[in-house]
């Protein structure tokens, strides 16, 4: 396991629909709901190994190690789901008509004031009846909303949620601080409603609730080979949009795909002095970053970088699209295999039939024109998108 330790902040973020937007790190908290105005999702506590903190969140937050099948603890949220009394209502004004005037005698010296007020006549009296009270505002959180949970970038549940494992994901606690939940599992309606979830995100919806309480849900990541998450260091890289313009070099891809890949093949580390006569090989393995020679050397003695033809790395060079997919296709066994054939312009590429297969297998995506363009140079974006996709298969 390596020994860096980054801070997860645990935050629930106050959204619907459009937000504050997540900061890199952050676990968000997402409500949409058509008949909610406003969304107030808040974290009352974090746990993490029995550490909590208050309920402002404060600046001493929980750690999290790089490696696999984190035990994250839990989180509480909760909701301003009460309803709102109802609105008081204005009486009906009727016509007026205005009283003589009443003198008042000051003490002396002091002017003598006239206070006057207006009466209403016999009739108008009669009219003068109250409205129907308005009904109470609805809930923030109620039945039908849906809750969205985000992990970060780089973070992934060991296994994807289903409807059959919810429970492993999500809890509802009948109490917390003397406060009533809201959202009830009853014998003829669970509390919750699995909707959809991918690696890396879960969304239920709320099916039984009882209004005069507090909505709550404890998330969970503790649960082994379920909610269980497995963490890279994907969770260090720049993520504004700034930082994924451009392209990214050969060497520095297949340094950060050793950071995704351990659960599908460890690479061994190799000391700096086994680095530098493994890269011999290639005329040019000595152009290779000093502090990423060990990292490609493990690659390279794995098969899993084999090099340009005529024995050339060019460890410094924009990396094409073919080849990242290429790279990271290695790793499976599948990697090579009669496939379909996918895109309309891999016919006479030389990964042609590794493409195949790796978009078969969920990995290479290609664009909405049914086109790949093997030998573009992948985009940061692109090959971040790529990198994670390859992060989150074991949790399929």
């Amino acid at each position: 396991m390596r020994k860096k330790i980054i801070q997860c902040i645990l935050t629930g973020l106050l959204a619907l629909g459009l937000g504050t937007a997540a900061e890199a790190g952050d676990i968000s908290i997402r409500v949409t709901d058509p008949a909610a105005e406003v969304s107030s999702w808040r974290p009352i506590n974090v746990q993490y190994e029995g550490t909590m903190t208050s309920e402002n969140i404060p600046t001493s937050m929980p750690q999290v190690g790089f490696g696999e099948n984190q035990m994250m603890g839990f989180i509480y949220f909760k909701a301003d789901g009460r309803q709102a009394p109802p609105v008081e209502a204005p009486t009906t004004e009727a016509p007026t008509t205005q009283a003589p005037a009443r003198e008042a005698s000051m003490t002396e010296g002091s002017a003598t004031a006239a206070l006057t007020r207006e009466e209403p006549t016999a009739e108008a009296s009669m009219a003068a009846t109250p409205t129907e009270p308005k009904a109470p505002r609805p809930a923030t959180v109620h039945q039908g909303s849906r809750v969205t949970l985000t992990l970060p970038y780089g973070v992934a549940y060991m296994k994807t949620p289903t409807a059959e494992t919810l429970d492993q994901y999500v809890d509802i606690p009948s109490m917390v601080n003397w406060e009533v939940n809201a959202i009830v599992d009853s014998p003829n309606a669970p509390a919750l409603k699995f909707i959809e979830a991918t690696p890396h995100s879960l969304t239920v919806e709320i099916v039984n609730y009882r209004f005069d309480a507090v909505p709550m849900l404890e998330f969970l990541f503790n649960r082994p080979n379920y909610s269980a998450v497995r963490i890279s260091d994907m969770v260090m890289w720049p993520q504004s949009p700034a930082d994924l313009q451009g392209t990214i070099s050969r060497q520095e891809f297949f340094q950060q795909s050793l950071s995704v890949t351990s659960s599908l093949r460890p690479v061994p580390n190799v000391s700096e002095a086994a680095a530098t006569t493994i890269l011999q090989r290639f005329t040019d393995g000595d152009r290779t970053h000093p502090a990423l020679k060990p990292g490609v050397a493990g690659l390279v003695q794995e098969g899993l970088v084999i090099g340009r033809p005529g024995n050339i790395l060019a460890p410094a060079d924009a990396l094409t699209r073919a080849e990242a997919v290429t790279e990271l296709s290695r790793f499976f066994a599948w990697n090579g295999q009669k496939a379909p054939t996918a895109f309309g312009d891999t016919a006479d590429s030389w990964a042609k039939d590794i493409l195949n297969s790796a978009h078969a297998h969920g990995l290479a995506l290609g664009y909405p024109d049914r086109t790949f363009r093997p030998e573009a140079r992948i985009t940061r974006e692109e090959a971040y998108d790529l990198l994670r996709r390859i992060f989150e298969m074991p949790s399929m």
